[in-house]
């Protein structure tokens, strides 16, 4: 096993909600490669370090192959961002909407599979870290998170306001689709459906 990646709350300014926070070397999330040799190829720890009222999340992309990638809660309390790809009536991909947005209420154990159509994005809901694994052996490009990072981050940030969560709207989309919260199953049966 060993350290992919790591990033910092500087690594993330530009999908963060909140831009006056400071731009620390404080580490958010990690991804170790090569941790089996069996289904799992990665592990994503999120720390539980708030970005502002912001809870702490990894940065979000598309996959640019025609690929899916399962990912398994492991241990914590987390919510997963998937955005389904819009296309116009041309079937040409429009960048800055999105045809639908979903928070999966994911509980350790559940299984999530992610297909082309969507990016996604964890966020930590817990007061410990959150652990994942995922089979994604394909790599990442710059390009997979460039839109993400362009348009500032996902659809909705995932905020805390008055102890409960709070979805905010991303200004830089079109035409927001309002955010469903569902059940891991629940969004299996939509990504099937597909």
């Amino acid at each position: 096993m060993k350290l992919k990646s790591a990033r910092t709350v500087k690594s993330l300014s530009s999908v963060l909600l909140d831009k006056s926070i400071p731009l620390s070397t404080v580490e958010i999330y990690w991804v170790f490669s090569g941790i089996s040799t069996d289904k799992w190829e990665n592990m994503t720890i999120i720390s539980n370090e708030m970005l502002g009222k912001e809870y702490p999340k990894t940065f979000g992309h598309y996959h640019n192959i025609h690929a899916t990638e399962t990912t398994h809660l492991v241990q914590g309390e987390g919510i997963y961002q998937v955005q389904e790809k819009f296309y116009d009536s041309s079937g040409k991909w429009v960048k800055d909407k999105v045809k639908a947005v979903y928070f999966v209420q994911a509980m350790p154990g559940d299984e999530i599979v992610t297909t082309p159509n969507f990016a996604h994005s964890w966020s930590n809901l817990g007061s410990t870290p959150l652990l994942t694994f995922d089979d994604w052996r394909e790599g990442h490009t710059d390009h997979d998170y460039e839109i993400i990072k362009k348009l500032g981050g996902m659809a909705y940030y995932v905020c805390i306001k008055k102890g409960a969560l709070d979805l905010v709207p991303n200004p830089n989309y079109k035409e927001l689709p309002p955010p469903k919260i569902i059940s891991a199953k629940n969004f299996m049966e939509i990504v099937k459906g597909l």
